[in-house]
């Protein structure tokens, strides 16, 4: 189970948006976090609800007013879940975020809403495949999801519309758990979260703050996918342990082993690089990353 703290976080094509902050057009943006691979158009309306100025919308319980375009057939996000989106937002007569320009797609995690009718409320809507526009009031979106004042030549209670397109529901600690029961890894976790197989049994020097360390390593992703790997560089990371140079659960992991241990250390996403991803987004927010190290020295 991930630390609940680390469900409130939020990403956008490696601009941070936690539970405090959100980032959208250069602005820091709050309990979000989003990122997309391009502009797309939305279209249609749902059959019920309220029309306003042409469009027909229904409303959540919580107020939130919405159309859904596409509704395709599968389980609805629940919290803790990240959604992998295309976004853009505006006001009716411009474009303030457009996620296009991050050539990324946006990563979101579902949380409690920051307020009733919150944006948060329409994200357990969608399912992977949906489309949808949602609407809400420009003071609460600066005021009380964003933390920032109205921008200037912007009316309070002027409409915000969030234009969404799913393209993917994911969870990190499922798919974590799966990845364990497919390599047959029965160990059990580390306080923190961390996993730690051994591989192969050295005789050197053990791994003491202060040591100067020379690692081999091969990371990965969960499906495999490599975005890091000493050994075909031919280059060993040599590092002080206890210099903050790891990641922290690098950090943790390799300080359990000694000169020639072998270990395969498996992250967990809070441990590792967290809402933000990393090499220039191989390793997309919120992934659990493997890394499969040799100490070849300790001094």
């Amino acid at each position: 189970m991930f630390p609940p703290q680390h469900r409130t976080l939020w990403a956008a094509a490696g601009l941070v948006i936690n539970r405090m902050r959100w980032a959208a057009s250069g602005l820091v943006i709050n309990r979000t976090l989003w990122a997309a691979a391009g502009l797309f158009i939305l279209s249609g309306c749902v059959p019920n609800g309220e029309k306003n100025a042409g469009e027909v919308r229904t409303k959540t319980p919580g107020g939130l007013a919405y159309i859904m375009h596409h509704d395709e057939p599968g389980v609805q996000a629940e919290l803790g879940d990240v959604l992998v989106l295309q976004m853009k937002y505006g006001t009716a007569d411009s474009v303030l975020f457009d996620s296009r320009l991050n050539r990324r797609p946006v990563y979101v995690q579902c949380t409690n809403p920051s307020f009733r009718g919150g944006l948060e409320e329409g994200l357990t809507l969608l399912s992977a495949g949906d489309t949808a526009t949602f609407f809400l009031p420009a003071d609460s979106v600066y005021h009380r999801m964003f933390h920032q004042p109205l921008p200037k030549g912007m009316r309070p209670g002027e409409e915000l519309r969030f234009e969404l397109a799913v393209q993917d529901v994911r969870n990190e600690e499922k798919d974590l758990q799966a990845y364990l029961r497919n390599q047959s890894i029965d160990a059990l976790p580390r306080a923190s979260g961390l996993y730690v197989i051994r591989l192969g049994q050295g005789s050197g020097a053990p791994v003491r703050d202060g040591a100067t360390v020379t690692l081999h390593y091969v990371a990965t992703l969960l499906d495999g996918t490599e975005f890091d790997n000493t050994r075909k560089r031919n280059d060993p990371l040599v590092f002080i342990k206890g210099s903050t140079v790891l990641i922290d659960g690098l950090e943790e992991g390799v300080g359990l082993l000694k000169q020639g241990d072998k270990a395969r250390i498996v992250i967990p996403s809070y441990l590792a690089f967290a809402e933000k991803g990393n090499y220039a987004g191989l390793v997309p927010p919120f992934s659990t990353v493997i890394y499969d190290v040799e100490v070849v020295g300790v001094k």
